[in-house]
């Protein structure tokens, strides 16, 4: 009884349980399936996205590509028009000034003949003031050398009293260092002269240089005009050699066309006389046949004219080449007379500094003498009047000084009018040299005006046609600027519809993505949950039927009985032993699962006497392998997954190592190659450290310069490591290109020799991409495109300035 009764509990209790359990496990396996309704649409949008980007990705590469093109067609047009325009402005500006800028060569000599009046004029002053500077210099002399005289006498006389009063050893002393004043300023005047007649002889040369220069001037002048003409005419003489030959050539087009119509008519008639000719219309093939003829004739006569025509043109050709020959002969010229013409000026200004030094040099040397030569008399005298003393040994007497100072008196007044006198010469002589070099100029100028009058016609010209040839390029440029533009606009905005789809692509399969992840992570769990469920729920259900097996196998009961009569629900009946040892019932009591434990205890001790049996061991054995089988099927399943993962990372490992194949096979490919470009006669590769293992395997550079046996980058200098890095971006922009490369100083340790080298690389990219350097090599700038520098104005405020470099050297 109280086996059947906790068998009816334990049943009640495991399908209540079961019931609530498989509720949660139809809740669970119902998401399970929303979520992987929803995971394979996200999947299929996600594959849908995808294909749609195949498909749009190349299409938004290419109108990018296009927008860049059109962009750089643009400036380049915006560039031409505005060199076309500026050149037209300042080409029509240049001739407005040539016919205004022009003086009368008349006007101009009138001007000059009346300084060159003004001229004598002043000379004949100059000879004036020249005659009373001499008198007034004499005078002067006159009286400096009678004061002179008197200072040397009350001097001498002073230095006897001095000397008399000291006595002799120092008048001796004295005498002694005027010998030697004398000695050395004799020296000094000596030394003085050398200078000065080797001056002389330096400003002879400079004067005779400039004079030649000044030949050679006029001589290359002279020989100008008749230059200019003859390459003017070289000028027109092929420009009309070049339309004679575009003119033949349209000759030879129109009679090519007639003869490939002839030839072609004369082919048709062919076919046709081959099927006419089977037919008995007689005259029909007379008549096809003459066409035949005819049409055989005209081709023979346009081939003729053909031969002709090309041999016209060859003849033309040769002579087009002859002047255009020639018109280059001339050209270089022009330029290397002008250029001689700018040397012999450079020179010319040299020598004329060069002869103001020397004329600056003479009139020091010259008063340099003439002090030392005043100096060395003031000494003789002393010396005369101090021997003259020192024999006489007398005493001497006070001077008078009444007189020295009356001659102190009129030599002041004499200096002041000799100063007078030479400034006025000064002053003469300064605006005699003004007049005349102011004349001489407008004597030049007068022949320059003339001579160049016959220059500028011709230039005018030229300079009006250029300017409005260019003109018309300015217009067509801004006619091509305004296409482009609208063609600009159209690419644009397709890209940026191409984009803006791109991104709002890309931001749906992230977000899908995103949420694919969520709700795999969210199946996961909820199959982890299920198959967790699943085995919960067998074991329940082999539970169950394991109680229910029981009850009918061990028990006899049927599980309807079992639960009606003696589930938890039922009371428990009580049975008491009487006097008799009879067990009656009892009253009544409420079902405790406690109280049936203890009776079942008490009970299976009393059956523990009986002896163990084991009924359910064949039922727990069919229970075990039911449940090994599932088992084996779920270890099964993740084996096959396990798999499955395996090839897909097999599978990008694959991808990864083809992909990085190719590239390093394209990139030590294009190293070798530019390497021994940027290394002659040197040899260089790439190689990999693990070549047996692709995905881990790391790049060695070995780079041997000629000459050298090294191979390791770090036993090589500066510039060559630079050169070998530099190298090796260019292999791996040449294996895998790009529309842009940007590159900070890559040249700043190479000589020029490497730089050359590096340079033309570079023309070899750019025709492909397009390159944005940072350098500060003025030969990297020379072929560069356009140039932008950063400077600074006098506010300190920093200012981006650019020239285009290709156009203005294609216009000039």
């Amino acid at each position: 009884d109280s086996k059947l009764r906790l068998l009816a509990d334990d049943l009640i209790n495991l399908r209540n349980s079961f019931s609530v359990e498989e509720a949660d496990e139809n809740s669970l396996r119902a998401r399970k399936e929303v979520v992987e309704g929803e995971l394979e649409k996200m999947r299929l949008r996600e594959e849908e996205l995808d294909r749609n980007s195949a498909t749009e990705n190349p299409l938004l590469v290419k109108a990018q590509e296009n927008f860049y093109r059109l962009t750089a067609q643009r400036e380049k047009f915006r560039g031409v028009q505005n060199l076309s325009s500026e050149r037209a402005r300042f080409l029509s500006e240049e001739a407005e000034e040539a016919r205004s800028a022009g003086r009368d060569p008349e006007a101009l000599d009138a001007e000059a003949a009346i300084l060159r009046e003004e001229q004598q004029g002043f000379e004949r002053e100059l000879n004036a003031a020249k005659s009373q500077l001499f008198i007034d210099t004499n005078a002067l002399k006159e009286i400096e050398e009678k004061l002179s005289l008197e200072e040397n006498s009350v001097s001498a006389a002073l230095r006897a009293i001095a000397d008399q009063r000291e006595g002799t050893a120092r008048q001796e002393g004295h005498i002694n260092g005027l010998k030697a004043r004398i000695d050395a300023t004799n020296a000094e005047v000596t030394r003085l002269t050398t200078s000065l007649n080797e001056a002389n002889s330096r400003l002879k040369g400079y004067q005779e240089d400039f004079a030649l220069l000044e030949t050679q001037i006029a001589s290359v002048g002279a020989a100008e005009p008749g230059l200019d003409s003859q390459f003017e005419n070289a000028k027109n003489e092929l420009a009309a050699a070049e339309k004679e030959l575009e003119q033949i050539k349209e000759r030879r087009d129109a009679a090519e066309k007639l003869r490939a119509g002839s030839l072609g008519r004369l082919s048709a008639f062919k076919e046709i006389i081959d099927l006419v000719r089977g037919s008995a219309n007689a005259e029909l093939i007379a008549k096809v046949e003459s066409l035949t003829t005819a049409s055989e004739n005209e081709a023979s006569k346009l081939s003729a004219d053909c031969d002709r025509i090309k041999f016209e043109i060859t003849s033309v050709q040769d002579g087009v080449s002859d002047k255009q020959s020639q018109y280059d002969q001339l050209l270089a010229k022009l330029n290397e007379s002008d250029a001689r013409m700018n040397g012999l000026a450079e020179q010319m200004a040299v020598a004329g500094q060069n002869v103001k030094s020397a004329q600056g040099e003479i009139e020091r040397l010259a008063s340099s003498i003439t002090e030392a030569t005043g100096q060395r008399t003031s000494d003789e005298r002393d010396l005369a009047a101090a021997i003259s003393q020192f024999e006489s040994q007398t005493e001497p007497r006070e001077p008078d000084l009444t007189h020295l100072e009356d001659l102190r008196t009129k030599v002041s007044n004499a200096r002041s009018q000799e100063v007078e006198s030479r400034l006025s010469l000064r002053t003469i002589e300064e605006r005699i040299t003004a007049i005349a070099q102011r004349a001489q100029s407008l004597e030049d100028a007068a022949q320059a005006e003339r001579d160049s009058a016959s220059k500028a016609i011709s230039r005018r010209d030229a300079r009006a046609k250029a300017a409005v040839a260019a003109q018309q390029i300015a217009d067509a440029a801004y006619e091509a600027l305004i296409q482009i533009e609208s063609s600009i606009l159209r690419a644009g905005t397709e890209r940026e519809r191409l984009e803006l789809a791109r991104a709002e692509r890309e931001g749906e399969i992230l977000s899908i993505r995103g949420a694919s992840r969520e709700l795999a992570t969210e199946l996961e769990r909820l199959t982890s949950s299920v198959h967790k469920d699943e085995i919960a729920r067998a074991e329940q259900r082999l539970r169950i039927e394991q109680l229910e097996i029981k009850a009918v196998e061990e028990l006899g009961v049927d599980v309807a009985t079992l639960v009606a009569e003696y589930g938890p629900s039922n009371d428990v009946p009580t049975f008491i032993e009487n006097e008799q040892g009879e067990f009656v019932p009892g009253e009544l009591i409420p079902y405790r699962r406690d109280q049936q434990e203890k009776r079942l205890a008490q009970a299976e001790r009393s059956l523990t006497l009986l002896g163990k049996i084991n009924p359910l061991a064949l039922e727990e054995y069919t229970s075990l392998e039911e449940r090994l089988r599932y088992l084996a099927e779920q270890l099964e399943d993740l084996k096959k997954t396990k798999k499955d993962l395996l090839d897909i990372i097999k599978e990008v490992d694959d991808r990864v190592q083809q992909i990085f194949t190719e590239a390093y096979e394209d990139t030590a490919r294009e190293f070798e190659l530019v390497f021994a470009r940027l290394f002659p006669g040197g040899d260089g590769r790439l190689i990999l450290t693990n070549p047996s293992d692709m995905l881990t395997s790391g790049v060695d550079v070995e780079a041997r310069p000629p000459g050298k046996r090294v191979k390791r980058l770090s036993l090589l200098s500066g510039g060559e490591r630079s050169l070998v890095a530099v190298a090796l971006l260019i292999a791996i922009f040449k294996a895998r290109p790009s529309p842009f490369y940007v590159m900070d100083e890559v040249e700043a340790a190479l000589d020029d020799t490497n730089l050359g080298r590096l340079l033309g690389v570079f023309e070899e990219l750019r025709e492909k991409s397009q390159l944005i350097v940072i350098t500060h090599q003025k030969r990297t700038m020379e072929i560069a495109d356009a140039l932008y520098g950063v400077t600074m104005r006098g506010d300190g405020v920093s200012e981006v300035i650019s020239q285009r470099i290709r156009e203005v050297d294609a216009v000039s």
